[in-house]
């Protein structure tokens, strides 16, 4: 079965295509990068395009005007494209934002698992692009990173990708690619639209395995390739220009005649000389022997049929007491994991947060399916308690750990013997038994059933499938699709009450720092000494917190500003509360040492008020801020607060910082809290607000006492 899949990216970026022009206007617009102009003939517009190695693409996003069908229906029926925010200005700037049936020409109702629709396979896609002109694959893309320097492996640590971002909003622009940053759309959330300036997603041709890889590239320069599932978003397309030496598969006036190159399986690319397709699943026509573990008895065999996999004894069981159900589990490691899918039953409930479904299936809607390959939920269901009491849903890091400890090939290493299709079977070292128990696609149906499956974590989902030797991870997995559910067992948490009074036994030892008295006190968690300094009736850490909490982020080694934090982390909750309502209590702990506590939004009105007016000047360490326009950026530290810019996972060290409270905004569903903020460029304190499950910021915390 053809696939392109994200394992195989990296080694793409090392090769190079031939490209050539076609006739264009020949009107220069931008002497520093060479570009000229052409005329899109459907609609009249001129677009700037630009030679860069041996392709020329265009030099900005495209925005020809395609409709949306049925406004207003479900999102699986619609194609067309929208402007961000749905203002024209935002088109004429950014391009517009497109379904990927639409970018592809294809028909609508291709974005529906049981639908017959081609994808090329070497030939190049016009989609929605103008004449002469297709829609790039992931190879092409990596053509443009191989030429541009940019390592696919490092560019998202080393944000080299700021050469292709336009000088307008930061970047370098080194090859006149021009990438302007138009955000994406999802009208299933409420139509809500998300990071214009701060992120750009384009379409490609390429499927991975939940989806059309899609670059992505953050207005930090830092890049990746995922996927996006193909009913859920809309994104921005950047056309390349034909090479005369490949064939063009052109989009007709119905854009649904276009040349079928394959064989479709459901949804899926497969060979008709070597495979089948039986009921959506892909299967070899002579599999090894040791490949599937019962051959179908006819090509009208159901999923649930068509493997019918024995499982094995375990040798350690435990009953959910809930149902009855009994589980094998085994040691891996440091950790205890399920050696089998959970089957608890949920039913359907609207109630669990903005827009998350809480529900769960069988593959097909057939209960043999969920006998054998446990029962597939969405992220709502799997994240709202969902484990037998004694275990919980694993976090990523968890997941993380498991594979470092089985570490190179641990997709083989963690799969089945039995039960994968296409010669994918593994060789279940650690007694795992992860089985290919398939997906549902929410408001669709099922898919891969054999070949894939999908595990939810607390943040987002891991995957395995036939074709890949790696444990893979979803970044993007649309939530309210129906994925499986190992869980991993509780391990006892030592205790941290936040009753205590006193920092510790330490907090005697007092030093001055440039004449401001400063208490020590010692972390027992980790022994890390801190300084703290009373300000008005308040007592503050004088310095970032910087415990190794599971989900701290640092820049460089933390030791210079301190962790980085999402909220749920720093209020040492789920990262599911990243999205949902917490409404936390007064003093809450938190990840701060044992008698301080994560402060409120009052409580740094009460620092502000105190400080009065240029608070950021007054509270700026004296050292350690960027400079801006040839003006320092340090404060005078007047009451010994030393506030230094940790900036946020994105960057801006030196420049900004930012601190989180726990207090959430009350409009709207939780999504919302409030921080402050100090800037390089402003002699204020800040009261601020941002997106919980975006926003990662420095912690300060404060002593539970208050005179």
């Amino acid at each position: 079965m053809k696939k392109i899949i994200l394992a195989a990216f990296a080694a793409l970026v090392l090769l190079a295509c031939s490209g050539s022009s076609n006739s264009t206007d020949d009107e220069p617009v931008a002497a520093k990068a060479k570009k000229l102009t052409f005329t899109d003939e459907r609609d009249g517009k001129k677009y700037a395009y630009v030679k860069i190695g041996t392709q020329t693409w265009m030099a900005e996003n495209l925005n020809y005007a395609v409709p949306l069908a049925n406004e207003g229906t479900a999102v699986n029926n619609e194609e067309g494209s929208v402007c961000y925010d749905d203002k024209e200005d935002n088109c004429n700037k950014y391009g517009r934002l497109y379904y990927w049936t639409t970018a592809m020409g294809l028909p609508a109702d291709c974005k529906i698992v049981t639908k017959y629709c081609p994808t090329p396979k070497g030939a190049q896609l016009q989609g929605v692009c103008p004449a002469g002109w297709h829609l790039p694959d992931s190879s092409e893309w990596a053509t443009l990173l191989h030429y541009a320097d940019i390592n696919f492996d490092k560019v998202y640590g080393n944000k080299l990708a700021t050469k292709l971002i336009s000088e307008s909003i930061g970047g370098t622009d080194k090859y006149g690619f021009d990438a302007l940053l138009g955000g994406y759309h999802v009208p299933s959330n409420k139509r809500q639209f998300f990071g214009i300036d701060t992120v750009g997603k384009w379409w490609t041709t390429s499927m991975g395995q939940t989806g059309p890889q899609t670059p992505t590239i953050h207005e930090s320069g830092q890049m990746e390739f995922s996927e996006s599932l193909k009913t859920v978003f809309l994104h921005s397309v950047r056309c390349i220009q034909d090479d005369p030496l490949l064939p063009v598969i052109a989009t007709t006036s119905s854009s649904s005649s276009v040349e079928v190159l394959i064989e479709k399986c459901g949804n899926w690319d497969y060979n008709p000389a070597t495979q089948v397709c039986e009921d959506h699943v892909v299967k070899d026509k002579n599999p090894s022997n040791s490949s599937v573990a019962v051959t179908p008895s006819s090509s009208s065999a159901k999923p649930s049929s068509s493997s019918a996999i024995i499982k094995p004894t375990f040798t350690n069981t435990f009953t959910d007491a809930r149902d009855g159900k009994k589980y094998g589990y085994v040691e891996i490691g440091e950790q205890t994991w399920m050696a089998e899918n959970l089957n608890y039953a949920v039913n359907y409930s609207e109630g669990v947060g903005d827009g998350l479904a809480y529900d769960s299936k069988c593959y097909m809607n057939e209960e043999s399916n969920c006998a054998q390959y446990g029962r597939l939920y969405t992220w709502g269901a799997a994240i709202n308690s969902l484990c037998p009491s004694g275990w919980h849903l694993p976090s990523d890091a968890e997941w993380t750990k498991l594979t470092d400890f089985v570490g190179a090939n641990a997709g083989i290493k963690l799969k089945s013997k039995i039960g994968w299709d296409s010669s994918g079977n593994g060789t279940d070292n650690y007694g795992f038994s992860a089985l290919p128990s398939g997906y549902g696609i929410a408001g669709a149906g099922f898919e891969r059933i054999g070949t894939a499956t999908f595990f939810w974590t607390i943040t987002a989902s891991r995957n395995m499938t036939s074709s890949r030797d790696s444990v893979g991870r979803n970044n993007y997995t649309y939530k309210n699709d129906y994925g499986s559910v190992r869980c991993v067992k509780d391990v006892a948490k030592p205790s941290s009450s936040s009753t205590a009074k006193t920092p510790s036994s330490s907090s005697t030892t007092v030093v001055l720092e440039n004449g401001i008295a400063k208490t020590l006190f010692t972390d027992e968690r980790d022994g890390k000494i801190y300084k703290s300094v009373k300000i008005g009736k308040q007592t503050w850490m004088a310095e970032n917190l910087n415990y190794a909490a599971e989900g701290r982020i640092c820049y460089d080694d933390c030791t210079a500003y301190g962790g980085i934090y999402y909220w749920a982390t720093a209020m040492d909750l789920l990262s599911t509360y990243n999205t949902l309502s917490y409404k936390a209590s007064v003093k809450h702990q938190g990840i701060c040492p044992a008698g301080w506590h994560l402060p409120s939004d009052a409580e740094w009105t009460t620092l502000k008020n105190f400080i009065g007016d240029n608070a950021g000047i007054k509270l700026k360490a004296k050292s350690g801020w960027n400079s801006y326009n040839g003006i320092s950026g340090n404060g005078n530290d007047m009451y010994g607060f030393a506030a230094l810019p940790g900036g946020q996972a994105s960057g801006n060290q030196g420049k900004y910082g930012y601190w989180l409270s726990t207090t959430e905004m009350e409009s709207g569903s939780g999504a919302h809290v409030y921080n402050w903020r100090m800037l390089n460029n402003s002699d204020d304190l800040v009261h601020d607000y941002g997106m919980k499950n975006w926003a990662t910021y420095s912690v300060r915390c404060i002593n539970d006492t208050e005179e």
